[in-house]
């Protein structure tokens, strides 16, 4: 199972996905298998869910949701972060699975099931963040993601 890049552009997951729904269209048997492993209708929706489910959600809007929370923590946008929360408060203490620089919620990269492996090359397989070496991913404890304090309106 890939994980998602630092920085996913959710265009070009949803690009992947019509890419996929094509594919089927044109009766590509290995994409005709992935989406009738999830579904048993040939529309975008489909599509959608078998790119979702590839990188370890369980649906399009949860995928779309952690793609939108990491984008607002980079960019560490209070009033996107409060409105996020107030629509899904569970995100203020889930950790952030499936990221190839945030293994395991943030914890040691060398415990990833993706990046550890993908760093390395096993299986054939490229790191989806080139940047960061082997080094770096075995021997060096990850930072934490550090949310900066809200500011208080009386």
């Amino acid at each position: 199972m890939p994980c998602l890049p630092p920085h996913p552009d959710l265009d070009q997951l949803r690009r992947k996905a019509k890419d996929l729904l094509r594919a089927v269209q044109r009766g590509d048997t290995d994409a005709v298998v992935r989406l009738r492993a999830v579904s048993g209708h040939l529309i975008l929706d489909s599509a959608q869910l078998v790119v979702a489910r590839e990188y370890g959600f369980a649906s399009w809007a949860r995928l779309k949701t952690e793609v939108d929370r990491r984008a607002i923590l980079d960019t560490r946008e209070a009033t996107r972060l409060n409105a996020l929360l107030a629509e899904h408060p569970e995100l203020a203490v889930e950790p952030m699975l499936h990221w190839c620089d945030q293994p395991q919620g943030a914890s040691r990269w060398a415990t990833s099931p993706c990046c550890a492996t993908t760093l390395r090359g096993a299986a054939g397989e490229t790191c989806p963040a080139p940047e960061l070496s082997p080094e770096r991913c075995s021997t060096r404890e990850r930072p934490r993601m550090v949310i900066p304090p809200m500011p208080r309106h009386r």
